[in-house]
């Protein structure tokens, strides 16, 4: 039987027909997914055969409780996408892991990308991690992004006493501080499943 494998993040160096260039060496792509060079995939491969494309990426969460509890409801900080899928709806900060990242690699740099915010990854020496992004879940259902049926998502979430100053940058077209109540629930339609990473985060963060 053949060993089957999924890669971790995989830059696109060069596409020449079915035969796709990468740091891992020339492949074929057996699938009907259209790739492209500069973009970072996973693949599963047979030997040098592309039988099954994903992305693997990064969503973060950050929460500003109301008077101190997140009982009281909270603000999350939120982006409106400016490219394809979900042009114009808001998001939670994020993207694709890059080749070489870690998943808090990639969500350290993405959000400082699309908001100017910088933060760090969680410190575990540390019995305070309420200034630290810590893992909350992988979330994996198919078609979750209609770009691809295999996307996984690793979230993060924090907590914040203050709301920092956000700037948007890369594909977000705005950052705005939106109010959620206890159970995760808001006023503005979420886009991909942000809505069901929201709630699980808040859950985390109660």
């Amino acid at each position: 039987m053949r060993q089957t494998n999924w890669t971790q993040a995989t830059e696109v160096l060069d596409v020449n027909g079915e035969t796709i260039t990468t740091n891992l060496g020339d492949l074929q792509n057996l699938t009907e997914d259209t790739l492209k060079k500069g973009y970072t995939y996973i693949f599963r491969i047979e030997g040098d055969k592309i039988v099954e494309t994903g992305m693997s990426t990064v969503d973060v969460v950050i929460a500003v409780p109301n008077e101190g509890s997140m009982n009281n409801g909270c603000k999350i900080l939120l982006i409106k996408r400016g490219r394809p899928p979900f042009v114009g709806m808001w998001a939670t900060p994020g993207g694709n892991i890059d080749e070489g990242e870690r998943p808090i690699e990639a969500a350290i740099r993405e959000l400082e990308e699309e908001t100017g915010i910088v933060l760090k990854g969680m410190n575990f020496t540390s019995t305070n991690n309420r200034e630290y992004l810590t893992p909350i879940g992988v979330f994996d259902k198919p078609y979750r992004d209609p770009r691809n049926k295999n996307c996984i998502s690793y979230a993060f979430a924090v907590a914040l006493n203050e709301i920092p100053h956000a700037i948007p940058g890369d594909d977000a077209t705005e950052c705005e501080w939106i109010e959620f109540n206890k159970w995760g629930e808001t006023n503005v339609e979420l886009a991909f499943d942000h809505e069901e990473i929201i709630k699980s985060a808040l859950n985390f963060l109660q």
